[in-house]
């Protein structure tokens, strides 16, 4: 600023306070917007969450008590063969369990039934 008149100066002066304000409104705006986006993720949370409680309190509703120990050990990542002999029942009855739980739960396939099943088991 050496060399400016004082006019000179105090428009420099002006300039760097309008920049100044305009920042802080962006940054006050930058601010808002992440805090909505916090609450909305929040809220998903929420929503993800109940859908657990929710899903843990429906399987064991849903369940026969057979069907729950095939729902189980296939949670403890059991073959249909390994839970067959742990159950003392063949092979083609647990594979009917099996059939029967993602029937009721609505799961499209086995690989479904074995992700919520080990889920399940963790949150257990």
């Amino acid at each position: 600023m050496v060399g400016l008149s004082g006019l000179e100066k105090f428009s420099h002066l002006e300039d760097k306070i309008y920049r100044t304000i305009e920042l802080t409104k962006t940054l006050r705006q930058e601010n808002e917007s992440l805090q909505k986006e916090v609450a909305l993720m929040r809220h998903d949370m929420g929503s993800v969450l109940n859908e657990k409680e929710r899903l843990e309190s429906q399987v064991e509703k849903l369940l026969a008590e057979r069907e729950m120990q095939v729902f189980e050990l296939t949670g403890h990542g059991l073959s249909t063969r390994q839970i067959a002999e742990r159950l003392h029942i063949d092979v083609k009855t647990v594979e009917t369990y099996r059939a029967r739980i993602k029937e009721k739960l609505n799961l499209n396939d086995s690989s479904e039934l074995l992700q919520l099943a080990i889920r399940w088991q963790k949150e257990k």
